[in-house]
């Protein structure tokens, strides 16, 4: 155990003295380091960064995998557009990137194919219940495959989308 906590001594040594900012945080009993409050990373991780095993832009797009991985995609479109109504009420929408914008629209796309689906299979429903009789799951394919393509095309942005945030913030931290 105290070879783990040297080795991660070490690599929040190594990112301090390259100017990043490491914060020890503690969630559902497992410890994570926060770097730049842009990222998190676990102990095994950070062992493997002062271990060289991987770059702090690898470590990041590891970071950025796990991100989608494990938050719906539902959850990520609401923080891009809680993100943008944030900017949008204090009157700063017009200084977001271009890139955020992309990835917000692309956000609100994604929102309104889920709640189309979501509404019609409410009335579907509803129609069913009324008269008695089932309603063709056929009619939903349109709202499906509309909310399928919404979704990768939303996920596939948020991607791009970090990843560019994580070249242009890498960059200007080696200037």
């Amino acid at each position: 155990m105290a070879h783990l906590k040297e080795k991660i001594e070490a690599a929040i040594r190594t990112l301090n003295a390259q100017g990043h900012v490491v914060e020890t945080q503690m969630q559902d009993g497992k410890t994570w380091f926060a770097i730049d409050g842009r990222m998190r990373a676990s102990a095994e991780e950070m062992q493997n960064l002062a271990d060289g095993v991987y770059s702090l832009a690898e470590l990041e797009e590891l970071f950025i995998q796990r991100r989608i991985e494990n938050t719906s995609p539902g959850e990520l479109a609401e923080e891009v557009i809680n993100a943008w109504a944030v900017n949008a009420q204090a009157g700063h929408a017009k200084d977001l990137t271009r890139d955020f914008k992309d990835v917000a629209e692309r956000a609100f796309e994604y929102r309104n194919a889920t709640q189309w689906l979501d509404n019609q299979r409410r009335n579907f429903e509803l129609i069913a219940e009324h008269t008695g009789k089932p309603v063709s799951d056929g009619l939903l394919e349109e709202p499906s495959a509309r909310e399928r393509t919404a979704r990768t095309v939303f996920l596939g942005a948020y991607k791009d989308y970090l990843n560019k945030r994580r070249i242009q913030t890498t960059a200007k931290a080696g200037q």
